[in-house]
């Protein structure tokens, strides 16, 4: 206990100081997200600089866990923090360059490919589903479909981080969730920690995520639900989904559109459900329908709805937004 008092006051510590002088870090760090009227809808330009708070807390509560042990044994921490600080290089480099989409994708699946070459206990081996009521081995493809998933989840939830506050607050449900489901507790309120401070700054436009923070975030989100995944027989995949629907619903959207027209999928719009939402309404009223649409279906499962049902309902839910905010080009 007095070891998880003092990890929740570094914490709490660390970030206070942090933002206390972050124009002092923005100018040093030296890497801002410029406004061009087009996608980019802020007025000045801001610190992307969030990944750089986050990667020091994550690296940080994992170096202390080599001497105290808290609440990821299982997870090869020595494998965990080299890809997560390769992953945030990767993310920074683009944040700061403007990396091509392409090699970034390549570079970011080899990335992620030598994590589960070196920890292999955290592939994938089965899926489970409680609607079907059926388990199916993945065999030979094991290791294919657990890069692929985790590449897929972490484009999806880089894409979702549009708008102040949008991948902040749909982070803090995912850690909540970790901690209902009583998994990896004092990392996630580390997290969570973390995100109260950043999201106050963030409202306040004073700093973004940048890619360097939604790539380290949603790479730990993915290794902690597998990790859940693999030694729990109760989580099921219908779970996963909904834990990540939204995020993925748009994606999957968003690469069809971009291909029909002959599109790069990987070259960034104005598309994005965020983007339609703030074409007819204002920020907060977007924040609030984005939020809607994260955590009631994740409350939802933890009241015990059927998972069917809700996947069903929220993805109709969703088609019918998107419908009603384009109307006007479906019309024309």
């Amino acid at each position: 206990m007095t070891e998880f008092k003092l990890i929740i006051f570094l914490t709490i510590l660390v970030n206070f100081l942090f933002y206390l002088n972050l124009e002092f870090f923005a100018k040093k760090i030296n890497v801002f997200d410029s406004p061009d009227c087009k996608r980019k809808i802020h007025k000045i330009k801001v610190p992307a600089i969030g990944g750089v708070i986050f990667i020091f807390n994550i690296i940080l509560f994992l170096l202390l866990n080599f001497f105290f042990s808290f609440d990821i044994n299982n997870i090869n921490l020595e494998y965990l923090i080299f890809v997560l600080l390769a992953i945030f290089v990767l993310g920074f480099y683009d944040d700061k360059f403007d990396l091509n989409s392409n090699l970034k994708l390549v570079l970011f699946v080899i990335i992620i490919t030598i994590y589960f070459f070196l920890d292999k206990n955290q592939i994938i081996q089965q899926l489970r589903f409680s609607t079907l009521n059926e388990n199916i081995e993945l065999n030979n493809y094991s290791l294919i479909f657990t890069v692929l998933s985790v590449v897929i989840f972490i484009n999806a939830f880089n894409l979702y981080d549009g708008i102040n506050g949008q991948s902040g607050l749909y982070s803090i449900i995912i850690f909540l969730f970790l901690i209902y489901k009583n998994q990896f507790i004092l990392l996630s309120i580390l997290v969570i920690i973390c995100l109260v401070f950043f999201l106050y700054n963030n409202f306040k436009n004073k700093i973004f995520l940048g890619d360097a923070g939604s790539l380290t975030i949603s790479f730990l989100f993915s290794i902690l639900i597998i990790n859940y995944y693999q030694k729990s027989n109760i989580f099921v995949c219908e779970e996963i989904f909904i834990l990540m629907m939204i995020p993925g619903l748009d994606m999957i959207r968003l690469f069809i559109q971009r291909i029909l027209k002959n599109r790069n999928p990987l070259k960034a719009d104005n598309n994005h459900l965020h983007h339609l939402l703030l074409k007819k309404y204002s920020l907060n009223i977007t924040i609030a329908i984005n939020f809607f649409l994260m955590f009631i279906p994740v409350l939802l499962m933890i009241l015990g709805i059927n998972h069917l049902i809700i996947i069903v309902s929220f993805f109709c839910l969703y088609l019918i937004i998107i419908y009603k905010l384009s109307y006007k080009k479906f019309r024309s």
